[in-house]
């Protein structure tokens, strides 16, 4: 099941609290600067064109789960 609800929903979220944690999240701006870089200079380079931008923020999101 994706949505958990009551108890079930504590104990899950409860364990990915400390993924979260702003301490964890700062260790990651580097990545997540470069990446946001990255995909501006692709949907820039597209300028005046039409596209899906989920295409790019999907690929984006991949990369930096991958710590790309």
């Amino acid at each position: 099941m994706l949505i958990y609800i009551g108890q079930k929903w504590r104990a899950h979220r409860k364990l990915i609290a400390p993924t979260f944690h702003l301490n964890v999240l700062k260790s990651f701006i580097e990545l997540f600067n470069d990446n946001s870089r990255l995909v501006c200079k692709k949907m820039r380079d597209l300028k005046g064109k039409t596209f899906d931008c989920h295409d790019y923020m999907s690929e984006c999101t991949v990369e930096i789960l991958l710590g790309k």
